[in-house]
């Protein structure tokens, strides 16, 4: 489902297809550096798949939104 689309960004609801994609972010100590470990492969499916059902249920967003022109990831939330 496209939410918002620019030149530069593309924000839509979160997918388990973006696994590979936040695998980049969830599972790099640097970005995971105040948590208490980076994410393994099975942790981000789970973090994914939790973060639907609570949109599903709660009706909260959280939306991955991706520069088209530097190619980064990041996720908000509402």
């Amino acid at each position: 489902m496209k939410i918002i689309e620019t030149e530069r960004l593309y924000l839509r609801e979160l997918l388990i297809d973006d696994k590979k994609d936040l695998m980049k972010v969830l599972s790099n100590p640097e970005s995971m550096k105040f948590y208490p470990n980076p994410f393994s492969e099975e942790e981000v499916e789970r973090w994914i798949q939790w973060n639907i059902v609570i949109r599903d249920l709660q009706r909260n967003l959280l939306l991955p939104v991706r520069n088209m022109h530097l190619k980064f990831y990041i996720i908000i939330g509402r």
